[in-house]
This record gives C-alpha cells, sequence and structure tokens, in this order.
C-alpha cells in the first residue's frame, strides 16, 4: 500500500513538472550586445546597451537600394505619341523596359500610355489573333493530325 502512494506522487509530480514547464528561452544568456550597467541610488541595476556601430563606419557602409527614385517626370504629349508608335512599330526591340529606360519613366507608366497589348510574333512565326498563340498553336497542330488521316 505504501510503495502505490509512492508511486502515484512520483508519477504526478513528473506530469505536473511537465505540464508547468516554461516555453521561454534560457534567461539566465547574457546579452549579445555590450551593455553598460549603472547602479542607481535606490541600489537597482540600470542597463544600457551601446550602440554596435559608429556614425562613421555607417557612413561607409553599403546603400541598401541601389539608387534613390527620382521625382517621375512628366511626358508631353509628343512624348506619349512618339512612345506609342515605337510600341506599335516594333514591340520586340522597344519593350516595356527599353521605352522607360529611354524615356525616364517607369514601366507600368509605359504600359498604361501604349494601350491594350499589339499583336505581337508568336513563337511558330505566326501572328497572334485575338484568342492567343496557344490556342493557335493548339488549333494549327489538330488541322496537321486531321490532314494526316
Amino acid at each position: 500500500m505504501l510503495r502505490f502512494t509512492q508511486l502515484s506522487r512520483h508519477s504526478a509530480s513528473q506530469i505536473r513538472q511537465y505540464a508547468t514547464k516554461s516555453k521561454t528561452t534560457n534567461l539566465t544568456s547574457k546579452a549579445r550586445v555590450p551593455t553598460v550597467e549603472n547602479v542607481l541610488p535606490d541600489g537597482t541595476i540600470f542597463i544600457t546597451r551601446l550602440a554596435l556601430s559608429t556614425p562613421e563606419s555607417s557612413k561607409a557602409a553599403p546603400l541598401l537600394h541601389k539608387k534613390p527614385q527620382a521625382a517621375s517626370k512628366k511626358l508631353g504629349e509628343s512624348e506619349i505619341a512618339e512612345i506609342r508608335k515605337l510600341r506599335a512599330e516594333n514591340p520586340s526591340q522597344w519593350t516595356r523596359k527599353a521605352l522607360a529606360e529611354r524615356f525616364g519613366c517607369s514601366e507600368f507608366f509605359i504600359s498604361i500610355v501604349s494601350g491594350k497589348k499589339q499583336a505581337g510574333v508568336s513563337q511558330v512565326g505566326e501572328t497572334v489573333t485575338e484568342t492567343g498563340y496557344r490556342k493557335k498553336l493548339i488549333h494549327d497542330n489538330r488541322v496537321k493530325r486531321r490532314a494526316m488521316w
């Protein structure tokens, strides 16, 4: 009888310890940044973190962004007309990126100004109609298979 009570107490204490175990990290570890401890007049310790970098080292660090974005350039009607003309003449040469670099504006603005996508050249070499090059390719393959019957 005595053994049973000792055994049940032991099991219960193990369960209780497991259930109340803290999920936090080890709080006894030291800070990884340099600190200064000051003792205040009432006896408490005030801990101050020191800066990891100096102003001189932060000036020498590389920039996070490649270049600061300049104010967007206002394009006139003649430039917008030229964008539309270049894009319509040869969309494979005058891509949105190329036009944006030439006129100093964003690719998004070029896509808005140039309007709907122009009919480009598909991978097969035929012009894309309203359906798109994939549907056109599937249709052409189907016609070829029927001809081979």
